[in-house]
């Protein structure tokens, strides 16, 4: 079957992989295409790994509805050997990467890695615009650090909701699922990752 439509062949790509696609292996058509979906529609997020970027699906089955409302038969649903949401939502992988998922309190949150020759910056606030949350890729020894507030909750409810947040905050919300997990411990005590770390109790937010 012939795909014409930039964002059904993007979508049918994502879903064909085990849940995470390069950015850099879509066409710019499809990127544009990809950015306005999420925005509107979610199921799938922007994760950073490294110096580059993939493509990770969050709601399978909302992508594959998707797809086949635009074109009928252009996605027959098949099994997959991943769960890519759980492996972000649990804010680990094999091999001790971290994934810790991320917002913009603040329009000047600002996240920098200075762990290799060419530094690299992230605008929190930019990158939200295509996906609504960023899913950042760590490692005990990396250089990601921010320079404002880092405010850490460990249930999902306090990361979607923010609205207990003081009116005056600023800085970067991360969410990662309850108990923290020792990679992100690990993470947090090899160096300042913040101007200050602020983990929030359930009970009050």
């Amino acid at each position: 079957m012939t795909i014409d439509d930039p964002l059904v062949r993007a979508l049918v790509r994502l879903l064909s992989s085990s849940g995470r696609v390069p950015t850099a292996e879509f066409s710019a058509s499809e990127r544009s295409a990809l950015v306005q979906f999420s925005r509107s529609h979610g199921g799938l997020r922007l994760v950073m790994v490294g110096r580059k970027s993939d493509y990770a699906i969050t709601n399978r089955a909302a992508l594959e509805s998707h797809v086949n409302q635009l074109q009928p038969g252009a996605w027959v649903p098949q099994p997959v050997a991943a769960a890519p949401k759980a492996a972000i939502d649990t804010a680990v992988t094999a091999g001790g990467v971290c994934y810790l998922l991320l917002k913009a309190v603040s329009p000047d949150a600002r996240w920098g890695d200075s762990s290799s020759s060419e530094a690299r910056t992230l605008m929190l606030a930019e990158l939200q615009q295509a996906t609504g949350v960023v899913a950042l890729a760590l490692q005990p020894e990396d250089g990601w650090h921010t320079n404002g507030l880092l405010w850490i909750v460990e249930q999902q409810s306090q990361f979607d909701q923010p609205d207990w947040l003081p009116k005056d905050a600023t800085g970067t919300l991360a969410y990662c699922a309850a108990p923290m997990r020792p990679s992100l411990q690990q993470w947090l005590a090899h160096s300042r990752r913040a101007a200050e770390v602020r983990r929030i109790s359930p009970s009050l937010a």
